[in-house]
């Protein structure tokens, strides 16, 4: 498992803390039992929605980073095959041209 699924997996469950305790305290009537109770109550729900913004925010800053990062890559290995380091079918290709020039010469000697 890796880190970004475990704390995908922890801000969907305090997503879903911040769900239940939302709709328990519209419904429930603890909460409203004395002034401290629903101080500390309302406190956790905000603290647990707090949690799972706080960890979307991280995953798409993440998410920015392996876009950049993979962006990069790609634009060095481009270069790369740029400077002469290219792939076998840029050669292949400059062998068809060589070939074609071939039959051409042939066909106008006949």
């Amino acid at each position: 498992m890796t880190w970004q699924t475990k704390w995908r997996v922890a801000g969907g469950i305090a997503l879903a803390c911040a769900a239940v305790l939302t709709v328990y305290g519209a419904q429930g009537e603890f909460p409203r039992t004395s002034l401290v109770h629903f101080i500390v109550y309302w406190g956790l729900c905000f603290v647990a929605l707090a949690v799972a913004v706080f960890i979307a925010i991280l995953d798409i800053q993440y998410i920015r980073v392996q876009h950049a990062v993979a962006k990069r890559e790609l634009v060095r290995s481009a270069l790369g095959n740029l400077d002469g380091k290219g792939h076998a079918a840029d050669e292949g290709e400059a062998g068809e041209e060589a070939e074609s020039d071939d039959v051409r010469e042939e066909q106008d000697n006949q």
